[in-house]
């Protein structure tokens, strides 16, 4: 098995066994530590299973990845789009 698709694999393991308040393990950051690879190789595999409809993208800071199959098995829903952003509202 390739390491890209060993990422899609973690990915999906962590996706299954975390609630998605244990943030720091979707990151393209924790990812790569725990892969061995640079990060910047890891966002590129990311973001191409991204356009391939595997992995779920939040814009947020930092950016977190999972995998789209695991979460729609995991909560039992059908998610229409592979990208979504988080947006912060002032109480001011």
């Amino acid at each position: 098995m390739g390491t890209k698709l060993q990422l899609l694999e973690e990915l999906t393991k962590r996706t299954l066994e975390n609630e998605i308040e244990e943030n720091s393990c979707f990151t393209s950051n924790d990812l790569s530590d725990f892969m061995q690879m640079s990060r910047n190789t890891v966002s590129q595999y990311l973001n191409e299973f991204v356009k391939e409809k595997k992995c779920i993208k939040v814009n947020s800071r930092p950016v977190y990845f999972f995998s789209k199959e695991a979460l729609e098995n995991k909560w039992k829903i059908t998610l229409d789009k592979t990208i979504y952003t988080v947006t912060v509202h002032s109480l001011n």
